[in-house]
Parts: C-alpha cells; sequence; structure tokens
C-alpha cells in the first residue's frame, strides 16, 4: 500500500527560522552577529548543533500523523474499511467507555473498603452487646451511628456503581450503532457519487447530440432554410450546456474530494469509483417480526437499560426509611417516563418498518419498469436501424435518436442503485439500528 507523507523540509537559514530567539544584526564590518536570548554571538561558525533545529526535523513527528493513501480506485468495500479506521467519533466513544471502566473500577474498590468497614464495625458491637457492663451506652451509640454513616456511604457507591454499569452498557450499545450508521452513511455518499457521475456522463452524450443536431441545422442555416435567430439559440443553448456541465464536474470533483479526505485518502483527478455489482437483486423481504426487530435494536436494548436503573434507583428510595413521600412519587415518576419512552420506541419503530418495506418493495417495482422501457427503446432503435438501413432514415436522425436507450438504461442503473441503498437500509435495521 503506497502512501504520500505531507512532509516539508526548511533548508536556507535553517537556524534563524527554526529557532525564534535568534536574530541576526549586520555590523559595519559586514560581519553578522546573532542574537540569541538576548545575548549577541560573535562566532557563528561556534554555534552548537543543539541551537540548531531544522524546520523540516521538528515537523517529522507530526508529518506522521499527516499520512494519506494514495489509490488508483476506491471500491465500496474498501471505502467501508477506511470509514471505520481512526473515525473520531468511534474513537471519542472508545475513550469514554474506557474512562467508565476506570472509573468503575475506582467505585468497585470504594465499595469493597466500605463493606469491610461496615463488616468491622458490626463484629465490634456484637462483641460489646455480648460484654456484659463493658462499652457503655456512649460508646455503642456511636458505634451505631458509625454504622448508619457508613451504610449511607456504601448505598451511595452501590448507586454510583448501577449508574456506571447502565453508562457502560449504552455507550456499548451506542458505540455499535455508529458503527453500523457510519458505515451506511459512507455506503451512500458512494452511491450518490456513482449516480451523480453516471448522469453526468449521459449529459455529455446528449450534448454530443446536440451539437451533432446544431452541425445539421448549421447546413440548413447555410442553406437559408433556417433563420439565423434559430440558429443562434440553438448555438447559446450548447454553450449554456457546455458551461452547467462543467459546474456539475467541478462540484462533482468538490464532493469526491472531501469525501476521500474524510477517509484519509488522496484525492487526484484520476481517481476512479469502482461500479457496484448489480446484476443479482432480488426483492428483499421482511424475514423477521416487527416486534423481534424492534427489540433487537440498539435504542431498544438501551432504554431497557434505563428502565432496569430507574427501577433499581426506586428499589433504593422506598429501603431507605429516611426516605420522604415526593421521594417515593418521584422516583416512580422517573420509571414511568424510562417505560413511555420504551413504548414510543415500539410505535415509532412499527412504523419506520412498515414504511421501510413498502419503499423496498416500490424499489424494485422501479427495476422492474425501468427494464421494461429499456426493452422497448432497444426494439425501437432496432426498428430505427432498419429503416436507416433501407434508407427510409436518415444517418443523423438514426444517430440523435440513439440517446433513448442511453437514457432508459441509465434510469434503470439509477433505480437499481436506489434499490441497493434500500437494501442497505434493510441490512442496518437488521444489525440493530432503525
Amino acid at each position: 500500500m503506497d502512501c504520500v507523507n505531507k512532509k516539508g523540509t526548511a533548508l536556507g537559514l535553517a537556524f534563524l527560522l527554526a529557532f525564534p530567539g535568534m536574530s541576526t544584526v549586520a555590523l559595519a564590518d559586514g560581519v553578522e552577529e546573532v542574537e540569541k536570548d538576548g545575548e549577541l554571538i560573535e562566532d557563528v561558525d561556534n554555534i552548537e548543533e543543539d541551537d540548531v533545529i531544522l524546520e523540516g526535523d521538528a515537523e517529522d513527528e507530526d508529518s506522521e500523523d499527516m499520512e494519506l493513501e494514495l489509490l488508483e480506485s476506491l471500491s465500496l468495500d474498501t471505502v467501508l474499511e477506511l470509514a471505520l479506521e481512526d473515525n473520531y467519533s468511534l474513537l471519542l466513544s472508545n475513550y469514554q467507555l474506557e474512562l467508565l471502566k476506570i472509573q468503575t473500577g475506582g467505585t468497585d474498590s470504594d465499595y469493597g473498603e466500605t463493606a469491610f468497614d461496615i463488616k468491622d464495625l458490626e463484629r465490634t458491637k456484637k462483641r460489646l452487646q455480648k460484654a456484659s457492663g463493658s462499652g457503655s451506652f456512649a460508646e455503642r451509640l456511636q458505634i451505631q451511628n458509625q454504622l448508619e454513616a457508613l451504610q449511607d456511604k456504601i448505598d451511595a457507591v452501590e448507586a454510583a456503581l448501577e449508574q456506571m454499569e447502565s453508562q457502560q452498557v449504552s455507550l456499548i450499545y451506542t458505540e455499535e450503532e455508529a458503527k453500523e450508521n457510519i458505515k451506511m452513511a459512507a455506503t451512500a455518499s458512494y452511491v450518490k457519487l456513482l449516480m451523480t457521475a453516471e448522469q453526468q456522463e449521459l449529459q455529455k452524450k446528449a450534448l454530443e447530440v446536440k451539437e451533432k443536431e446544431v452541425a445539421i441545422k448549421k447546413r440548413q442555416y447555410d442553406l437559408g432554410i433556417l433563420s439565423r435567430d434559430e440558429h443562434s439559440k440553438e448555438l447559446r443553448e450548447i454553450e449554456r450546456q457546455e458551461t452547467q456541465l462543467a459546474l456539475d464536474k467541478k462540484d462533482w470533483d468538490q464532493e469526491l474530494a472531501e469525501f476521500t479526505f474524510d477517509l484519509g485518502v488522496v484525492y487526484h483527478p484520476e481517481l476512479k469509483l469502482e461500479p457496484l455489482d448489480l446484476d443479482e437483486l432480488e426483492l428483499v423481504e421482511q424475514q423477521t417480526e416487527t416486534q423481534e426487530l424492534i427489540e433487537n435494536t440498539f435504542k431498544y436494548k438501551s432504554q431497557v437499560t434505563a428502565i432496569e436503573l430507574a427501577e433499581k434507583q426506586r428499589t433504593r428510595v422506598y429501603d431507605d426509611e429516611d426516605s420522604k413521600t415526593h421521594d417515593k412519587n418521584e422516583a416512580d415518576l422517573k420509571v414511568k417516563i424510562e417505560k413511555e419512552k420504551l413504548e414510543q420506541l415500539k410505535t415509532n419503530g412499527a412504523v419506520t418498518i412498515r414504511q421501510l418495506f413498502y419503499d423496498v418493495e416500490d424499489g424494485f417495482q422501479d427495476i422492474r419498469d425501468a427494464e421494461r422501457e429499456l426493452k422497448f427503446a432497444k426494439e425501437d432503435d432496432k426498428t430505427l436501424k432498419r429503416r436507416y438501413e433501407l434508407g427510409l432514415v436518415s444517418r443523423a436522425d438514426y444517430e440523435l435518436a440513439g440517446i433513448r436507450v442511453d437514457q432508459a438504461q441509465l434510469k434503470l442503473d439509477l433505480a437499481k442503485e436506489s434499490y441497493f441503498l434500500l437494501t442497505k437500509n434493510v441490512e442496518l435495521l437488521e444489525a440493530g439500528v432503525i
């Protein structure tokens, strides 16, 4: 795998450029003194090597992080692989998960120490209670207060542990969901670029056809059959289409450059996007029950975790003898809210799934319709070709009509690519993202 490193090297006057604390002072005799940190150094030849830092050397380490991959072409598989490498969102999610694990480990340690202290005090209290006459009321009361204080502490630690464990689970679900979304976004961008490129290719062919048509009308204009105004309109239309095609190509190049930069790939004008293999497309039907699909989503699982946490917190509130009525009501309400969120997820999920498979069915029908239109276009082209061979149609008219087959082919290709994206949405759903 070839790599291109973006590295800069400063050659002339390197030690002056790389050492901001140094400047030159011109002397009367033509010799330059070097000022370093406010002090003059007359003998430049005796400057130590440590005082000289080449800018290129200083940037070597940073430039290693600027490595971009140089490729001749991109396939969808390569794009998906690159999209998950060093993705900032995934890196941040991993860091957050590691932080939670560290915090949970520390809380586990605190929990163990607190639990040990409580057991130790309880043993002390039992010994005092057994020893008749030993241990005053004040001593026993002090131990009891210490036990209650430590119990409050361990309750707080347990609550913190439950909170962080719930966050860990939710973060894992979020990370997995993010991976699937990143792949889907990369796929959609890739297919969009392909579709746009195909449309531009047809526009180029249409422009070539238009130019042939104008060339024919030019002869008509020369013969006086076509007016000057009509001929000028045709020329202006050619110019307009050429300008628009150039602008569209410029926009496409910019989109491709941004897309490849996000992937860590060097953009260059010769970079090609490999076409998709869409010859064997079949109708994708729903194989899994809607409820099961919903329950398998990361959002659903994360919400179930939130409900479990709310229920644990409610139990803790009810078990606390010092809890007030409003504390219990608040805990009950939090559980209800989380459960209502789950019900909303179910409702919205069912609607989304139903619509997705409707769209899939419609998309597949669009392919069938486009295939039929392409078949008709080819049949018409064959008929026109026979008429041309018999001399019933001019060569110019025959060539001008040929664009219809290209238009029908493009319509079919776009329908297939749109359907391909819909099938990827189904795969996304089955992977747990809705």
